[in-house]
């Protein structure tokens, strides 16, 4: 999985600086000051998660794989060949808040350590599920198929409707009720060490590292319609941050982020095609996986309008490379490879009040910040969310 890449990017790394743990902190070159804490709190509020980006980057539903004609190929085995029991009619939406909850402490004036501890809710609407028979050639009669069914024999859309989530939820797939789900939990927790290299009147240049830890619980390969709170895989990170800050009023960032995700062991269900989520209960093994690295580019500018407001930009591209997965029961892994590897542009826009210049001068009695911002993911690839983020953070020095 890109090795050559990645080993090339590490040796860089070397040449800078020797690797150090954590990573989270905010994407800039400041650091803490020895002895001060600081204490952020965000909380993301999500737009209905309705469309993703297919391979070629145009947007599609959400429920696209579910969408489908239902032949043998969807269900072998319980449908004579050639022929169909109708068209399936999914819809759904993800719902997605997020608290993500940051401490950092000076270690001293050129080191700052941190965690950051994500906790999530997710959901998934099920707004729709049923089969539409209008162009069906077999039928499905009290509940049962067969060859004593003659194809284009009259049943209902609720009649096959039953018979198919009653075989999603039977062997040989057992899977659970596709119906609407929802659950909270945390996510993969970060721990950081930022140090500061370089500080003057034009640039200040920084060095964060980091570990991230597979806290956060996975994909359940019974539930087809869930989402995953954590990756299952640890993670090293690195992040090189640049500030240059020779304009007055003015800080402009570029960061450049890279995750060297470890390889982890993980069930799941190896399907025929990444496209086709059915899989038989017999198809679930315990796979080798080295999930595919990521490598990103951000872009920010804070503008600072007075002692106590501020306006931000950040632009980001990140890049994810293939997973690579291998196991023992099949000959091949490529399904669960295929379409993993992504890339996604982000554009954020806020705005931050605070009080730290005036605490610094005596005219305030706390050191805060309080801010709002919107973040909008408007181009990506492979399955990659469309989203649309409201951020709410508050901030405490003390």
């Amino acid at each position: 999985m890109g090795y050559c890449f990645r080993y090339i990017f590490l040796i860089t790394c070397a040449l800078f600086i020797f690797m150090l743990p954590g990573g989270i902190l905010a994407d800039s070159a400041k650091v803490l000051p020895k002895g001060v804490s600081r204490l952020n709190v965000d909380y993301s509020f999500y737009e209905p998660v309705t469309e993703r980006f297919d391979p070629d980057g145009d947007k599609e539903s959400v429920a696209t794989d579910f969408n489908t004609t239902l032949d043998d190929t969807v269900f072998p085995g319980l449908i004579p060949p050639f022929t169909n029991i109708g068209d399936s009619i999914v819809d759904f939406e993800y719902d997605f808040r997020d608290l993500i909850i940051n401490y950092q402490y000076g270690l001293t004036d050129k080191i700052t350590i941190g965690i950051q501890i994500p906790y999530y809710w997710n959901k998934t609407d099920l707004k729709e599920a049923r089969v539409d028979t209008a162009g069906a050639t077999q039928a499905v009669l009290d509940g049962l198929l067969g060859p004593g069914y003659p194809a284009g024999a009259s049943s209902t859309d609720a009649t096959v409707t039953a018979f198919v989530l009653g075989a999603i939820e039977s062997p040989p797939f057992s899977f659970e009720p596709f119906e609407s789900w929802d659950d909270s939990g945390l996510s993969d927790i970060e721990l950081g060490l930022r140090y500061q290299y370089l500080n003057n009147d034009t640039w200040r240049l920084a060095f964060t590292g980091g570990l991230r830890l597979p806290t956060g619980e996975t994909d359940d390969p019974d539930n087809l319609i869930d989402t995953e709170f954590g990756s299952g895989a640890m993670a090293m990170l690195f992040r090189f941050n640049q500030d240059y800050v020779g304009i007055e009023n003015l800080m402009l960032n570029f960061t450049l982020k890279y995750d060297w995700v470890l390889p982890d062991e993980e069930v799941v269900r190896v399907l025929d095609d990444p496209n086709s989520p059915l899989a038989p209960a017999v198809n679930k093994e315990k796979v080798d996986r080295d999930q595919g690295d990521t490598l990103a580019l951000e872009f920010f500018g804070d503008w600072t309008l007075s002692d106590t407001w501020s306006l931000n930009a950040l632009y980001t591209w990140a890049v994810r490379q293939k997973d690579e997965v291998d196991g023992n029961l099949f000959p091949s892994y490529e399904s669960l490879e295929d379409e993993t590897d992504a890339d996604h542009q982000s554009i954020e826009a806020g705005v931050t009040y605070s009080t730290v210049s005036r605490y610094m001068d005596e005219k305030a009695s706390v050191p805060l910040e309080v801010g709002f911002s919107y973040e909008s993911v408007f181009a990506g690839n492979n399955n990659y969310l469309k989203q649309q983020v409201y951020t709410l953070n508050f901030a405490i020095y003390f």
